[in-house]
């Protein structure tokens, strides 16, 4: 098992590649330097609260369960996509139950005929 400070390197690193980030380009958008970056990124200790702090304000929609469990998705949803998710999910299952209903209707009206 992987320890938890391989975890948030493995997902920064991964943070990075989605937006295309290099490691002195997240160094200034996150306000702190490029060395102490670099120096967190890859050493064996931990990157510092500094760091995870400053990350996870300047990129809100960042998951923080994915960020240090690794679990999930990488971006937060927003509300109305988590609204539009679940709408479309109760589609989903209102079109199946009509699919049933309309099977349902045909076999009684094809026995109805049949006598």
């Amino acid at each position: 098992m992987k320890a938890l400070s391989e975890i948030v390197k493995d997902q920064i690193g991964s943070f990075m590649d989605a937006k295309d980030l290099d490691i002195k380009t997240l160094a200034a958008k996150i306000g702190v330097t490029e060395s102490k970056l670099r120096n967190e990124m890859n050493t064996v200790g931990e990157v510092g609260y500094t760091v995870l702090e400053s990350l996870l304000e300047k990129y809100p929609e960042l998951s923080t369960e994915w960020l240090f469990r690794g679990e999930g998705e990488m971006f937060k949803l927003k509300q109305e996509e988590k609204s539009n998710r679940t709408e479309l999910e109760c589609l989903q299952v209102m079109s199946k139950h009509l699919e049933n209903i309309s099977k349902s209707l045909s076999v009684i009206a094809n026995k109805r005929n049949r006598n």
